[in-house]
């Protein structure tokens, strides 16, 4: 059976700071406006937004690095990307992204961290960061964002595919350990210890991201933990949209409007590696991406979202019946993670909203499966 599940979440961003190394850690919510959730016959829960696509495609690899456990098959890739952007309802203009995450200034001395759980088949998930070379790491973050933002969602961590919200650090380079939702300390992590994310500079965010499978399947690749630099701020009357392969299974990805099965596909990436952003494939223009592989689009309303391995001649995503309508407004900055396993198996489509503001532990995410 078909199934279309959006998760989505109408919050303000719980800005919190963590002082690492100092042997001490404080994370202060803050509520603001966010986005609104546009996600069809899509089912909202925790997150919001809409996302949409376009014609152009390409993408450039940019310093986004990460550990593996000792995946079979491909060498660690890396990939970085750049976040911000309104949901569909929050914003003609960027005049709230860029140092605004909803309504809530943010500190001109603050960097902003976030973890996914874009594995198979990990449990729901919490990380702990330290400064770069240090060992000595803090956290672990959801758990303390929940409990400044009073949220009650601090044990259950981020199930997969589920995005944190950000949490504000000071700038510079942090060394991840993923750790199991719960977890009373950082001692036992899920995996080595991410030693080669890229450094967060003041005013700037990033995603640290867990792929692959905990008991990888033949095919699939084992854990690993990436990071990828996100956008702020989208181009003047335009959109911004990234790419990301999450799909262990599919060395390369398409992703864009329309359908293969409908005739109608417009690729917005073509030839995703597994465990990068976008970038360049074929005669697709690698100028047409920025520093952290978003794309400028036009705004997208009511548009069908699809992804499938490279020369396939089938959808992997959507699966539903029929698809859920998107959108994307003036100002947004949208990742899109294909997230899945061995021969697509449970693939789907996380489309995040990464300047929406948040509250709580999630971010501003639509999930269709």
């Amino acid at each position: 059976m078909r199934v279309s599940t959006a998760i989505a979440s109408w919050a303000l961003l719980g800005v919190g700071t963590m002082a690492c190394g100092s042997g001490t850690s404080t994370l202060s919510g803050s509520a603001t406006d966010a986005g609104s959730s546009d996600g069809g016959d899509a089912t909202s829960l925790d997150s919001a937004s809409a996302d949409g696509t376009s014609e152009s495609d390409a993408g450039a690899v940019d310093g986004a690095a990460a550990i593996e456990t000792d995946a079979p098959g491909d060498a660690p890739p890396s990939g970085s990307s750049g976040d911000s952007g309104e949901s569909s309802d929050a914003g003609d203009s960027g005049t709230e992204a860029g140092p605004y995450l909803g309504s809530m200034p943010t500190p001109a001395t603050m960097a902003l961290l976030r973890v996914a759980n874009w594995s198979t088949d990990a449990p729901a998930i919490d990380l702990c960061i330290a400064p770069h070379g240090t060992a000595a790491f803090q956290g672990p973050i959801v758990a303390e964002l929940a409990a400044s933002s009073m949220s009650d969602g601090g044990a259950d961590g981020i199930a997969s595919p589920l995005v944190s919200a950000y949490v504000g650090v000071t700038p510079g380079q942090y060394d991840g350990r993923i750790v199991v939702a719960g977890a009373s300390d950082c001692g036992a992590g899920i995996g080595p210890d991410a030693t080669t994310l890229p450094s967060v500079a003041v005013g700037g965010s990033a995603t640290i991201a867990l792929f692959g499978s905990v008991a990888a399947a033949p095919g699939e690749a084992k854990m690993r933990v990436f990071g990828f630099l996100d956008d702020l701020v989208a181009p003047t009357g335009a959109t911004a949209i990234r790419v990301i392969n999450a799909v262990s299974g599919m060395p390369q990805i398409d992703v864009g409007t329309g359908t293969l099965s409908d005739g109608k596909f417009l690729a917005i990436f073509r030839q995703v590696p597994f465990g990068m952003a976008g970038q360049p494939g074929g005669a697709w223009i690698p100028f047409l991406v920025d520093a952290n592989d978003y794309d400028s689009n036009p705004p997208l309303a009511n548009v069908v979202l699809s992804a499938h391995a490279t020369g396939a001649s089938t959808d992997a995503v959507p699966l539903s019946s029929p698809p859920p309508l998107t959108s994307i407004g003036v100002g947004s900055v949208i990742t899109i993670a294909v997230v899945g396993g061995a021969a697509g198996v449970g693939t789907a489509l996380v489309e995040c909203f990464d300047n929406a503001g948040t509250v709580g532990t999630l971010s501003d995410c639509i999930v269709t499966m």
